[in-house]
């Protein structure tokens, strides 16, 4: 099987910092093909939100991304699966916010991130009538 640099796979590549594969990718970039190296932002993202809740009650948390590079991301985007027994709700979510296409995470509009600075992301779920204590996990 032929061996391809990542970005003959992708085609071009732009440097923005996407949740999970973002960082990995920029720095699989750097150190794999010396064409596409330069700096990138280095992102971080934490999740915080209650210990419990009831079923059929409404659940919020918070992505945070914080950029602790000395790089700007100029168009981050944060993304987060939906765990099972748990429901997006919009009205009750940052306007920023969305299901993806296919419904299964959460993803906000591209946003700036300076050297610094962080973004914070309220999302709010349902908690489904029929989840069994201890089975959802956020």
């Amino acid at each position: 099987m032929p061996r391809h640099h990542l970005s003959q796979l992708l085609g071009t590549y732009a440097p923005h910092t996407f949740l999970v594969i973002g960082v990995a990718l920029a720095a699989f970039m750097a150190a794999t093909d010396p064409i596409h190296s330069q700096s990138f932002a280095d992102v971080t993202v934490s999740k915080s939100g209650p210990a419990t809740v009831e079923s059929g009650s409404v659940l919020f948390y918070t992505l945070t991304a914080e950029n602790i590079g000395t790089e700007p991301s100029p168009s981050t985007v944060l993304i987060d699966e939906i765990p099972a027994g748990l429901t997006f709700d919009p009205g009750s979510s940052d306007p920023s916010s969305a299901l993806n296409g296919a419904g299964d995470s959460v993803v906000s509009t591209p946003f700036p991130l300076d050297p610094g600075d962080s973004y914070t992301l309220t999302i709010g779920f349902t908690v489904n009538p029929d989840v069994e204590i201890g089975r959802a996990h956020v």
